[in-house]
């Protein structure tokens, strides 16, 4: 098993990432306007002269030359990580305003993903079936959730509520529960079957937490395309039973579940190339009692197939879609009015979208072969410039923790 490098860099989140190694996931117990937690590899060590940056790599150091137009990085930290899909090989890492320290973890082969729930950020090893949990706070090992059954089950996010992880099973239409238990974790499976469409298995995908209820996105799709409207499950965490399930009326809700305002909305890319989907309000009375609002931006209005979305504020979003020709597009959005672009790329593209919890700073991958980087953009200053986080492989995913 390929080991991934988890680098904890004494900075102020000015850092450079880099690592060895290959993705996706979300989660947050409050209402932030940050993404519920999920996908991706970064590390880094920073000075403060930004044209003579370091990187922390698997084994050695290396200069790195930074592009134009950088500016200071925000203080903080993230779980990141980094893949190369032709190789195989990925790694994820923290950085964070600590003793820089270094230790190998046996996960990190084939597609990995991250995620971030209210205490816990999760690294996904859908290849291997294995979750490894860490403590959001003190970034502390919690071990490994072994959720592989019978066949692999292909982990796609998690989240926590109620001292307990879920995540969701995107092979096999379950819910894992794992309770921990001294070192270890205690596995349970909630069944989604029910919810299944012509291939008995609903592709549970996105989650998030409200409160004492779990959020799940069921995708619903036939070898890979979509055959039935999208659905929300809500699961009270308290008993682990499900209290609602909502169609949402929209295909292939896979771009993500994120907060925004009081509430939730779910990205939905309907059919490749047909630009049918878009960004779906859910609408919240309380915790647990949802209905399904309307599209607050649609694929029309955005250009492209929407792959992911984060909203800043209730109304000021960042979207990115990718065109036919694969490249993809960077997006500011307002809800009602403009779309305007931040930047684009040809494939394979942008990945890793996140908000910080103060709103200020915007992240997002550039797998660009000449730029290898996550691209940290301060939202109170012009989007023409970006904070540049340097990578050894391709940057897949990034969340903002605590």
């Amino acid at each position: 098993m390929y080991a991934a490098r988890l680098a904890v860099a004494a900075v102020s989140c000015s850092m450079i990432v880099a690592c060895s190694g290959d993705p996706d996931g979300n989660n947050t117990n409050g209402m932030s306007n940050n993404s519920n937690g999920s996908t991706n590899n970064v590390a880094s060590n920073n000075s403060n002269n930004s044209n003579n940056q370091n990187v922390v790599d698997n084994n050695s150091t290396n200069n790195t030359t930074t592009p134009n137009n950088t500016i200071a990085g925000p203080e903080g930290r993230a779980l990141a990580v980094t893949s190369d899909f032709a190789t195989g090989m990925s790694a994820w890492h923290l950085a964070a305003l600590s003793e820089l320290g270094v230790a190998d973890y046996p996960i990190g082969n084939g597609d990995v993903a991250i995620a971030r729930g209210s205490q816990h950020a999760y690294v996904l090893d859908r290849n291997n079936s294995q979750v490894q949990v860490i403590d959001a706070v003190t970034l502390d090992d919690l071990g490994i959730i072994d959720v592989a059954g019978a066949a692999p089950s292909n982990p796609n996010d998690a989240t926590d509520a109620m001292g307990k992880t879920y995540i969701s099973l995107y092979n096999t239409g379950e819910l894992a529960v794992a309770t921990p238990n001294g070192a270890d974790w205690d596995v349970s499976r909630i069944s989604l079957a029910t919810y299944d469409d012509y291939d008995q298995n609903p592709e549970p995908s996105a989650m998030h937490t409200d409160g004492d209820f779990v959020l799940v996105v069921l995708q619903r799709l036939q070898d890979f395309a979509p055959v039935e409207d999208s659905m929300l499950v809500v699961v009270d965490a308290g008993d682990d039973s499900v209290a609602d399930a909502l169609n949402l009326g929209v295909f292939n809700a896979q771009a993500g579940l994120r907060p925004v305002g009081s509430s939730f909305a779910v990205g939905a890319t309907g059919d490749y190339g047909a630009n049918d989907g878009g960004i779906l309000a859910l609408t919240r009375t309380a915790a647990g009692d949802y209905g399904v609002g309307d599209l607050l931006v649609t694929e029309d209005e955005l250009g492209g197939d929407l792959l992911d979305f984060v909203f800043v504020t209730e109304t000021r979003g960042f979207a990115v879609i990718t065109l036919p020709d694969f490249s993809s597009k960077l997006l500011e959005f307002e809800v009602g009015g403009d779309v305007n672009p931040v930047d684009t790329v040809a494939a394979p593209g942008f990945a890793g979208l996140d908000v910080s919890f103060d709103g200020r700073w915007l992240a997002v991958g550039d797998r660009a072969p000449e730029v290898n980087a996550f691209l940290l953009f301060d939202l109170e200053d012009a989007l023409d410039s970006s904070h540049v986080l340097s990578t050894t492989l391709p940057p897949s995913g990034f969340r903002f923790l605590p």
